[in-house]
């Protein structure tokens, strides 16, 4: 028998847990999000992959570029420049390349993360069989088997670590050359993707290295592969900012940083403070969440500390020591408490900043359900199926809500394939970027397909169905919570009508709150805004509305107010949207009758609009269009005038 089959032979438990890993991503990715999941990062990777496949380190920018931003995307040198970095994208596009999808990269993470978790843990434990059940452990943990059917970068970098961790033991034990320069090759990938993950997880293994007195050869074969990794990292980062230490994800909003002090992921967004409370209620709030995602939840936590007391070499120390140190790093950066506390999606997507604490603890979980398994077979077969009853519990609760939200993403999608089947221009409301928040609203890098989707943007609208008049025109809007499947989502596509004239005459359908409030209505065009009072009508109404060279005003009503609007000037050194012209803009106010308060905006509907010298120029919706069967109806809903 040959030494290949011969490995084979010993080790085809584990080969035979890749191949089912490998399956259940692929399998997760098309039942459970086949249009990504709520976290719309998933959509940057993706157009970043897809760019790349197509020739372009960066998604060109068309003509009227901002009418089709991408979430988390600036505009710099004639292309896109997205928020992550383009390591991972260029897997992703491998897989798209060779087999038309990212089937092949889910595939590939799946499979290595099982297997690395295998060879890592069998070079600490010296036993098959616990390592067999150390990476069972590890890839049935339900955030690994969600996050093996996303396209987000956690995942991926778990697995470079893993193997950075690996072949870093095994060379310095075996005095391998080949095997340390693996490892500088695969902690290099992994800062590529993530940098701060794999400076906080490697400095320990680094310092582990450094004790045990390589050889020159050993450290010239691991710097070779993670110098040119940094290389990399610096090139790139120059190619896409300008400068080799400046990273993509800070440039679109500097406050996105590591630190206390103000923080915020987009420039339009709310400043919010992030100090040592904050960091404090992020950690505990994500280290809590921790327990439950973990295979079998806390009690892999109860197996993994039995397994420390009859584990003593050194790696399994420095394993446990890099794995803490990901969370300590993390108490000083914002993003889990924003994950957690400020947006949730944490609840449902899992603790992904914390997840390769799980490696330790499967190790060290495999160790104690082993010694466990020399006392007694009945305890260890009662805590063994308590492990897969736990896991089971959450796995079908997340996958249940991510089931209903896919739910409401396919009604959404489906309006599109009941429209006539001709190209599409269709703009989307109320984001101010495509794949937000839904990411399958958005376009290729190549700008073409049956469907081009553009952010509704005023005036500039009308610029957009001028470059794609061989098309259909359609408002897509959307509604409710795209992340909470109890509160749901919902959307209509209304076709868009054209209309030019000296007047341009339409209507707006007012839906009345329950309870009797003082309501106003204000119609602003041109730098002109005129407010009316409107009697109480319990249900709907729809008032009609007129747009002339002058401004906009209610037919058949007298404005108790007008005035000039106050411009907010932008910052111009901000890279965020500019200022545009944003046509009609029609806002519902409510407030109590006796006046105590101020009424205060609750809803608010924009129409593109446009004039020359001594015409108006307009898109509205027109017809009922589509619907989804959950729509939750909105206040305030302009269109063209029903034809007589």
């Amino acid at each position: 028998m040959s030494a290949v089959a011969e490995r084979v032979r010993r080790h085809w438990p584990a080969l035979a847990l890749c191949v089912v890993s490998a399956v259940v991503a692929v399998v997760v990715k098309h039942t459970v999000f086949p249009l990504l999941s709520f976290n719309n990062d998933e959509a940057v990777y993706r157009l970043q992959a897809d760019a790349i496949a197509h020739g372009h380190l960066f998604p060109p920018t068309p003509a009227l570029h901002d009418s089709f931003r991408p979430w988390l995307g600036a505009v710099s040198g004639g292309h896109y420049v997205l928020k992550y970095s383009l390591a991972l994208p260029s897997l992703m596009a491998v897989s798209q390349l060779l087999v038309g999808s990212f089937d092949l990269y889910l595939a590939a993470v799946g499979a290595g993360v099982a297997g690395a978790t295998y060879l890592l843990a069998l070079e600490l434990l010296d036993d098959r069989r616990h390592a067999l059940v150390a990476a069972g452990l590890v890839v049935g943990s339900p955030v690994v088997l969600l996050h093996s059917a996303l396209l987000l970068p956690y995942l991926p970098t778990m697995l470079f670590l893993e193997l950075f961790a690996w072949a870093l033991v095994r060379g310095t034990r075996r005095r391998s050359a080949l095997l340390v320069a693996v490892s500088g090759l695969a902690i290099g990938m992994a800062f590529n993707i993530r940098p701060y993950d794999a400076a906080l997880f490697g400095a320990p293994w680094v310092a582990y290295a450094v004790w045990r007195r390589p050889g020159v050869r050993q450290v010239l074969a691991f710097l070779a592969p993670t110098g040119a990794a940094l290389a990399v990292f610096l090139i790139l980062n120059q190619l896409t900012t300008s400068h080799p230490l400046r990273p993509p994800f800070a440039f679109i909003e500097p406050a996105d940083a590591f630190g206390f002090g103000e923080r915020r992921q987009q420039p339009f967004e709310r400043l919010r403070t992030f100090s040592i409370f904050e960091a404090v209620e992020g950690s505990v709030a994500h280290g809590r969440m921790l327990l439950y995602w973990l295979c079998g939840g806390p009690l892999l936590v109860v197996l993994a500390v039995a397994g420390w007391r009859h584990l003593r070499r050194a790696e399994a120390r420095v394993l446990l020591i890099a794995a803490i140190a990901v969370p300590v790093g993390y108490f000083v950066f914002w993003a889990p408490w924003n994950a957690t506390v400020v947006w949730g999606g944490a609840r449902f997507l899992g603790p992904y900043y914390y997840v390769v604490v799980l490696v330790p603890a499967a190790v060290l979980a495999a160790r104690g359900l082993g010694v466990l398994g020399t006392r007694s077979r009945l305890a260890t077969t009662v805590v063994a199926s308590l492990l897969v009853a736990v896991t089971l519990i959450v796995a079908t609760v997340v996958t249940g809500h991510h089931l209903r939200i896919t739910r409401d993403q396919k009604a959404i999608a489906a309006m599109l394939h009941d429209a006539p089947p001709r190209p599409k221009i269709v703009f989307t409301q109320p984001s101010q970027f495509l794949m937000n928040p839904v990411a399958f609203a958005g376009n290729d890098s190549t700008l073409t397909g049956e469907t081009i989707y553009a952010v509704q943007r005023g005036a500039g609208d009308l610029d957009v169905q001028r470059m794609f008049r061989d098309r259909d025109a359609y408002l897509l809007t959307l509604g409710g919570d795209f992340t909470d499947s109890r509160r749901g989502a919902s959307g209509r596509l209304r076709p868009l009508e054209h209309v030019t004239g000296p007047d341009v005459r339409g209507r707006v359908l007012v839906r009345f709150p329950k309870g009797v409030w003082n309501v106003e209505l204000e119609v602003q065009a041109f730098g002109q805004a005129r407010t009316y009072r409107l009697p109480y009508h319990r249900g709907r109404r729809y008032e009609h509305f007129s747009v002339t060279t002058d401004g906009a005003r209610l037919v058949g009503r007298t404005p108790y107010t007008q005035y000039t609007p106050r411009v907010v000037r932008l910052d111009p050194s901000a890279p965020v949207v500019p200022a545009v012209d944003r046509g009609l803009v029609i806002t519902l106010y409510l407030g109590p009758l006796d006046g105590s308060s101020r009424p205060r905006a609750i809803a608010r509907d924009r129409v593109p609009l446009r004039r020359t010298a001594d015409r108006i120029e307009a898109l509205l919706p027109t017809g009922r269009g589509w619907s989804t069967r959950n729509l939750k109806l909105r206040l305030l809903e302009a269109s063209a005038e029903p034809t007589r």
